[in-house]
């Protein structure tokens, strides 16, 4: 009998293009035998009065939660080989960087149906 370990996976989306990035991978583990998501998001973009206060005084809130994010992270999953090499320049061991490549692809061939079914805007001039 096979023991199937339980894996709870945290992801944490800020910015608004985050989303389409992590529909993917929502679904891809969907459906997947002990493994639960949580999905956060931080709000980062919800109200633009109340962001501006956090770039104007705290210079980039971004990269400040990136990088907290990835200290605390079991794993970390890369888009590119140069987002392998900028977290080992910052220190991260290399067993918890992980390449999966670009999930917006991902993203785009799921859409792709829906989209070519699509007619184009008319102009109003």
């Amino acid at each position: 009998m096979r023991t199937v370990r339980a894996v709870k996976i945290l992801q944490v989306v800020g910015a608004r293009p985050n989303f389409i990035k992590v529909a993917p991978i929502i679904a891809a583990l969907r459906n997947r035998e002990g493994v639960s998501q949580i999905l956060v998001h931080t709000g980062q973009h919800y109200d633009k009065r109340m962001s501006d206060v956090f770039f104007q005084d705290l210079g980039m809130p971004e990269e400040v939660n990136r990088v907290l994010t990835d200290r605390l992270s079991d794993l970390l999953f890369t888009p590119s080989r140069d987002g392998d090499e900028n977290l080992l320049a910052e220190g991260i061991d290399r067993a918890r960087i992980h390449f999966v490549g670009n999930v917006m692809i991902d993203s785009l061939r799921r859409s792709a149906t829906s989209i070519s079914s699509l007619s184009p805007p008319r102009r109003a001039w």
